[in-house]
């Protein structure tokens, strides 16, 4: 692709994103400038990457149903972007799920790392979700959507009452997530954010 393609492509992606955004956060999805080389970066999985593969290790009370659900309810919400494919036994590069005891005052958390190619692309991708199986199922849920939309790439939370990502989770995901993920996907992987 010549500089010149790329160039167009970019600014009718900024400018699609744009149009998206009006009714969105991304301004709030940027990465920690400390982990992506000194910029706030907006990262995300690329087409090729789809379907993201993930473990969720059974539970005796069935809790990974709940998380599995959280799971299934992005992918129903965006299904033109985001797909997942369910893994029975954990692989090197499965989006793993883990139940521990988080501190007091955490109800989940989530890993993730980057890596920029040879031509430029930034590559997303989720490790690992940390959530706590101590939890009733509803709570569980409503966190379990906030850590799954982090690891699709909606690396802050909105401060809308009403939305997923928001500060107290909804456990909903309303079009406004769903404008905000579609807004973060229409922009390349790593674009800086000013």
């Amino acid at each position: 692709m010549t500089k010149t393609v790329r160039y167009i492509f970019v600014l009718a992606a900024l400018l699609l994103a744009f149009v998206w955004a009006q009714d969105s956060y991304l301004s709030d999805q940027a990465s920690n400038p400390e982990t992506t080389d000194g910029v706030a970066r907006l990262l995300h999985y690329l087409p090729e990457d789809m379907p993201i593969r993930v473990f969720v290790p059974e539970t005796l009370d069935g809790k990974h149903e709940t998380v599995r659900r959280a799971f299934e309810a992005w992918q129903e919400a965006v299904p033109e972007l985001i797909q997942f494919e369910f893994l029975d036994n954990l692989s090197q590069d499965a989006l793993l799920v883990t139940w521990q005891e988080l501190e007091v005052g955490k109800i989940g958390s989530y890993q993730y790392t980057y890596s920029v190619d040879t031509d430029g692309q930034y590559r997303f991708r989720a490790t690992d979700i940390f959530l706590d199986d101590n939890l009733d199922d509803e709570t569980l849920y409503r966190y379990a959507l906030v850590q799954v939309g982090h690891a699709l790439g909606l690396l802050g939370r909105s401060s809308f009452e009403g939305d997923a990502m928001s500060q107290s989770p909804s456990g909903t995901i309303s079009e406004r997530d769903k404008a905000t993920l579609r807004a973060l996907y229409a922009v390349p992987s790593g674009t800086p954010l000013f």
